[in-house]
């Protein structure tokens, strides 16, 4: 019995003999010398070749200082007369460079590239021939900020979630995701804003989650992420905002609060929001350009509908611009928007106002040959002079005021 088994055990020796010495490793990444991986990172990995576990023992070490260096080595318990030497090719080179020499039986390899294969071989100073080679690769490169603007872009939640959880592992040794959401990108934008502005709503409590400071600034206009969303029309994102301390009285470079921008977006939603949030004082505040909210959405706002809520929220529907030039039935007169005209007209703007240079909106009417305008703001005068101006020129009840932010909270 014990023969038999003896031949089995011979006859399995000559057929391993026979593979020769490259086959004999059934691992592909362990050599057939015991040089194996046992970590790595995206600019390092970590050789081991020790038969046994041993104590950390520090001792000297050559660092040849060629594209590697040694991180930490550890000694198992060789005698003195054994040392190492590991070699290492990146692929597609025919060089192989010493990394390491010395008594140790573990080393780092560091001030590799990521995403890098590089295959390593070791030999102890007894061998002949080098062992047999192994392929390792770095980790890919952490998350970056550019990363994290390009996957909000792309409107891909998936991809930004993936970015933030590699940001938590335990060996990340990237940016921290306080510092990415912070990141701007060429234009100057945050990734809040620019998920703010194409209306990712997801995206935007992500963001907000992960510490996206909801007040930061655009490198270039100086507006918020709140400014960003009001501008867009996106009431449900404006809100959210609000809701995480967003900062309504903040101007942009031009001097435009998020309520300026809000009247611009022609969305009605967005606009009440901004009138409900906005401090009082807000709807008569002055841009860059000397408007107003409301002479800026007569100006350069094309709804009607928007100027209707504004008017009837309590915003002064005499506004004149900084430089006295015109006030909000001027402007719709420039511009020949017939029906804001009437809408002001309803709402209580007086037709009679003259400007530095002794202009009405009549004349402005007349100058352009806006004829239904004109024959409008005619009939206005004509009522101011009989009737008065008390609740305007036209039949409209007194307007519906704002509510104090007392209201807003009793409600």
């Amino acid at each position: 019995m014990a023969s038999m088994m003896d031949r089995r055990i011979d006859k399995m020796g000559l057929k391993a003999a026979e593979k020769g010495k490259d086959s004999l490793p059934e691992k592909p990444w362990i050599a057939d010398n015991g040089l194996r991986v046992i970590g790595r990172t995206n600019q390092s990995i970590d050789l081991t070749w020790a038969v046994r576990e041993g104590s950390p023992v520090m001792d000297s070490s050559q660092d040849l200082n060629i594209k590697a260096e040694v991180k930490e080595c550890f000694n198992s318990g060789v005698s003195e007369e054994d040392w190492f030497e590991v070699q290492m090719n990146t692929i597609g080179s025919d060089d192989w460079i010493t990394c390491y020499k010395g008594f140790k039986n573990q080393c780092g390899v560091t001030n590799l590239t990521p995403d890098a294969n590089v295959k390593f071989r070791m030999k102890k100073n007894s061998d002949i021939s080098w062992g047999s080679c192994i392929t390792a690769a770095t980790d890919a490169s952490p998350p970056n900020a550019d990363d994290l603007h390009r996957a909000v872009s792309l409107h891909a939640e998936d991809m930004v979630l993936r970015i933030i959880g590699g940001t938590m592992r335990n060996n990340y040794r990237g940016p921290s995701i306080k510092n990415l959401v912070a990141s701007h990108d060429r234009n100057g934008l945050t990734p809040l804003m620019n998920a703010c502005q194409d209306g990712q709503l997801s995206l935007v409590k992500t963001l907000l989650q992960v510490g996206a400071h909801v007040n930061a600034v655009a490198v270039w206009n100086k507006k918020t992420a709140l400014m960003t969303a009001c501008a867009s029309g996106h009431p449900s994102i404006a809100q959210l905002l609000s809701n995480c301390g967003a900062d309504w009285s903040a101007v942009d470079r031009n001097g435009c609060s998020a309520l300026h921008h809000a009247v611009t977006s022609g969305n009605i939603k967005v606009v009440e929001i901004a009138l409900d949030n906005s401090p009082e004082d807000l709807s008569n505040q002055y841009d860059a350009t000397g408007w107003t909210p409301i002479l800026r959405c007569v100006i350069v706002g094309e709804s009607v509908d928007v100027l209707k809520v504004m008017l009837h929220r309590g915003c002064n529907p005499n506004a004149i611009d900084k430089s006295n030039s015109k006030n909000c039935l001027m402007a719709a007169a420039t511009m020949g928007k017939t029906e804001m005209v009437r809408e002001l007209i309803d709402s209580g703007a007086d037709p009679t106002f003259k400007n530095l240079n002794g202009k009405t909106a009549l004349d402005i009417a007349v100058g352009f040959e806006f004829k239904e305008m004109a024959m409008m703001l005619e009939e206005a005068i004509k009522n101011v002079k009989l009737y008065g101006n008390v609740y305007g020129a036209g039949n409209r009840q007194r307007r519906t005021p704002r509510k104090s932010n007392k209201e807003k909270t009793i409600s």
